[in-house]
């Protein structure tokens, strides 16, 4: 596959930010010289109706019972936040998920938001009917919804798991948070799959020479782009560079890809993607003969694969 060289990593790393919330920070355990904490203005829960059991893409939805409690003397006022991601880094895309929140007993008639949003799902269940969206709940008092979510046929990978973030804000700040973890139903498919393999040393004289491959084992085609980042460490007294092979194999030509990403444009099911990379010596000033070096691939955007590849590389200097 032709390489497409384009963003540096700084803003490789900023594209990498997962949607969703700042986790929030908890207080440690309390010793005898130090107060207990305060009891938060609202207490939020969410209980499974079904334990166990698994969502399968294109089955019935799995279902939770949203609480939220109000712990204090006075009415709070609230909304609530939802967001979805796939455990796996390649982002889910619109169609493949829905939620909603339906408001139980005595809860106000509630409406849902929810759409497809990088790299996931956002929105949130809000009072009916309202300008603003805001429930109003009295002292001491709790609200019960059904939160209802369904993977869809279109689910386009074998991830086993939908991590999903019920939250609750007052004003412009979130209150709490609670992630719930639905396990998907094992398919036929499989992970995304990468590889590094190649030369383990280089000198001044001869580059290393390696190959990424990259194989989508979802069965089903993967329409979006992702980014990878091969990634070599400087050693004391070398200095070394990363080219890539950009155009067909007759015609094409050497690039550097030094501190850039490289683009993966989209797959289909059951295909690799193969990229040839090539490790130079720019420099070699150490007193020793040799020096070790490392090559790895970063996956900002994503490959859906826990590991990260890598080679030990051994420079010499002649």
């Amino acid at each position: 596959m032709s390489a497409r060289l384009t963003r540096p990593v700084a803003a490789a790393v900023a594209a990498s930010a997962l949607l969703g919330s700042a986790a929030l920070a908890f207080p440690a355990a309390a010793n005898a010289a130090t107060p207990a904490p305060a009891k938060p203005a609202l207490q939020l829960s969410v209980t499974p109706t079904a334990p166990g059991t698994a969502l399968k893409p294109g089955g019935a939805a799995r279902t939770e019972i949203v609480t939220v409690t109000n712990t204090t003397g006075v009415a709070q006022r609230f909304s609530g936040n939802l967001a979805a991601t796939a455990k796996g880094a390649v982002h889910l895309a619109a169609g493949e998920v829905n939620a909603t929140v339906t408001a139980l007993g005595t809860t106000p008639a509630t409406t849902t938001v929810f759409h497809a949003q990088t790299p996931g799902y956002t929105g949130g269940f809000y009072l009916k009917n309202d300008m603003w969206g805001v429930f109003t709940l009295p002292a001491h008092a709790t609200f019960t919804w059904k939160l209802s979510v369904v993977a869809t046929k279109a689910w386009p990978l074998n991830d086993d798991v939908l991590r999903f973030d019920v939250g609750v804000n007052r004003g412009t700040e979130l209150s709490v948070k609670k992630e719930v973890d639905f396990t998907l139903a094992k398919g036929t498919g499989g992970p995304m799959v990468e590889s590094l393999q190649g030369d383990g040393s280089l000198s001044t004289r001869r580059p290393a020479y390696e190959s990424v491959k990259i194989t989508n084992r979802t069965g089903a085609d993967l329409k979006q782009g992702w980014w990878f980042l091969p990634l070599v460490s400087q050693p004391t007294g070398a200095k070394l560079a990363v080219d890539v092979w950009v155009g067909s194999a007759a015609t094409g030509h050497w690039q550097t890809t030094t501190n850039h990403s490289v683009l993966v444009n989209g797959l289909r099911a059951g295909s690799t993607a193969t990229f040839e990379l090539r490790v130079r010596v720019l420099d070699y000033t150490a007193k020793t003969a040799t020096v070790a070096s490392r090559l790895e691939l970063l996956n900002w955007d994503g490959v859906a694969n826990p590991a990260t590849p890598f080679i030990p590389l051994t420079v010499h200097r002649s």
